[in-house]
């Protein structure tokens, strides 16, 4: 599942043959994904167990190994980016110019997500979670379109911060145990209290300062508030596929990451955290609330969209509560294949006429009705309509925080109805509006309908029927919370 993309992304160096490289690009990607898809389905079935786990020693002379793991935590993201990243390369199929390099970058991204959410050993981690960083400035340097360069620069200037804080948070945990391992099992049950270090005369905690450090690093390359500046930038600079590949890199990857580590390695520290994560993901929700409402651009739209998709994880998270934490991280789930949907449509609709301006477009639905209703029923998904997957993630966070706070409930319903309000007003303008006598808008073609296809299938099924993946992740949630005292 982890390796096999970057053979894939090898071939496209190898070959000039146009349908070669093509096909072995789809080829590699989708026997990553299906493998992706039958574990986690397999879990449903009791083909696989739950958790799933690979252990194989790697530097053994300083506890490095090639530890990963399938679980509850993790599922619905591997579920997410097996179902996401086939789609971008069908969607660039017949690009004229570097498509070779596009489609190498896309498999280099989809392996290395993977292989960051199933790590089981910090610097194996660490080593996936770099390794993002390369493509991602590629795709941003040579994709994006005069603003390129500066938005590359920025996001690389970034990453290079935020992986050098999230080392030393890794150093520090390493060097605290005893012996010195980095695999994540072996640090669990609470071993980091009361460790401390010296630094400038000073005593520190050790997992005071990792969890900082680790946070940190996070936060930059997730693009949580007040660090979202750079995505929004990288966002509005690059076609819109390069931008849903980079989302779901940053936020529901680096959410999924953050939880993991707390729960496992600072479990004594999570109550004292959730009030600042409640804040923090209240913070996101306003300010993308706000954001949101005067832009025109979609891409930047897709962008705000992912900081209200982290503020509303936050919140989850927050509560410290089984409900909350498994409605956290089905909205990690939904807001992921909600945002990338519709950002096939933006670039569907981009291909047609040269333009991410809302103000472009009008009337579509007359003209074009099937990208109208695959629109909406994206657009339902990160509202949190009823019968798609949204609104499963969506009402369990609200239950876990009711049980909290209320009143952060009222707040949150408040930010959410604006967020509703803003994607109303886009899909009445590209949508309901006066319609544009433009030729080039044409009708989907079978390729574009079979790329749609399969993340509305599932935005739907699960809608309607979440049980089996509620109960894939709830244990693995429910252990967390029990190393906490829950």
């Amino acid at each position: 599942m982890i390796f096999v993309p970057m053979i894939g992304a090898l071939f496209q160096a190898l070959s000039s043959n146009k349908l070669w490289t093509r096909m072995s690009a789809l080829i590699t990607s989708l026997v990553s994904s299906l493998v992706g898809i039958i574990l986690v389905v397999g879990m449903h079935l009791d083909w696989v167990p739950n958790p799933l786990k690979e252990i194989t020693p790697w530097m053994k002379s300083y506890s490095m190994n090639y530890a990963v793991s399938i679980d509850g935590a993790n599922a619905l993201m591997v579920l997410a980016v097996s179902l996401i990243f086939p789609l971008l390369i069908i969607v660039e199929w017949h690009r004229k110019n570097a498509r070779r390099g596009l489609h190498a970058l896309f498999l280099i991204l989809q392996a290395g997500a993977l292989g960051a959410a199933c790590a089981q050993d910090l610097f194996l981690l660490f080593f996936a979670w770099v390794l993002i960083s390369l493509p991602m400035y590629f795709l941003v340097g040579i994709y994006g379109d005069a603003n390129r360069e500066k938005a590359a620069f920025k996001q690389v200037g970034v990453s290079c911060v935020a992986n050098g804080l999230f080392f030393i948070g890794v150093l520090l945990v390493y060097y605290a145990m005893d012996p010195h391992t980095f695999l994540m099992e072996d640090m669990m049950g609470g071993k980091l209290i009361d460790k401390k270090f010296m630094l400038v005369g000073h005593e520190f905690l050790i997992q005071s300062a990792a969890l900082l450090l680790l946070g940190l690093g996070l936060a930059l390359r997730g693009a949580i508030w007040p660090f979202q500046g750079w995505f929004k930038q990288v966002s509005v600079a690059v076609p819109a596929t390069v931008m849903v590949a980079l989302q779901v890199v940053s936020a529901p990857l680096a959410l999924t990451l953050f939880m993991r580590l707390t729960y496992t390695l600072f479990p004594n520290l999570i109550s004292e955290l959730s009030t600042f994560l409640i804040a923090l993901g209240m913070l996101n929700l306003g300010m993308s609330a706000l954001s949101i409402m005067a832009e025109k651009d979609m891409r930047g739209i897709l962008s705000y969209l992912s900081q209200f998709s982290i503020g509303m994880v936050l919140l989850g998270m927050g509560t410290v509560t089984s409900s909350g934490m498994v409605g956290a991280v089905f909205y990690i789930f939904s807001m992921t294949l909600g945002i990338a949907g519709l950002g096939l449509v933006t670039e569907f609709l981009h291909h047609r006429k040269d333009s991410y301006d809302i103000d472009q477009y009008g009337g579509l639905i007359r003209r074009i009705p099937f990208i109208g209703v695959t629109a909406a029923i994206f657009m339902a998904c990160v509202m949190g309509v009823p019968g798609v997957v949204g609104f499963v993630g969506l009402a369990l966070v609200f239950i876990g925080q009711f049980s909290i706070q209320p009143l952060l409930v009222v707040g949150a319903l408040l930010f959410s109805l604006i967020v509703t309000a803003c994607l109303f007003r886009v899909f009445r303008k590209v949508f309901l509006g006066v319609e544009h006598d433009d030729a080039r808008l044409k009708g989907p073609s079978g390729r574009e309908v079979a790329y749609f296809l399969p993340l509305l299938l599932v935005v739907v099924g699960v809608g309607l029927l979440p049980e089996f993946l509620v109960e894939i992740v709830r244990p693995t949630l429910v252990g967390f919370l029990q190393l906490v005292g829950r």
